[in-house]
């Protein structure tokens, strides 16, 4: 079991990342958040860092943003676009 100043760490992470993360914006990426907000707070390193993301599955619930319909569409356009170029 963690010591309760371990958990509390990994939550001012989390809470970290949820709040300044964006997924598609390069300039946003968690690296970002690691190296302006969580390190200069925390003291922890990128390994540690990566650690507690993937023990709260963060990876898996928050990294894949569902698609818009506007996203949608402009995939199938894409793919439309794709197939009348191979023919």
């Amino acid at each position: 079991m963690p010591f309760e100043s371990t958990i509390k760490r990994a939550e001012r992470v989390l809470e970290l990342v949820r709040q300044h993360y964006e997924p598609g914006r390069q300039d946003r990426c968690l690296k970002w958040v690691w190296r302006t907000k969580v390190r200069p707070e925390l003291g922890l390193s990128y390994v540690g860092f990566q650690a507690i993301l993937h023990r709260n599955n963060f990876y898996v619930n928050e990294r894949r943003p569902k698609p818009t319909a506007e996203q949608l569409a402009e995939i199938e356009r894409r793919q439309t676009k794709l197939e009348i170029w191979e023919e």
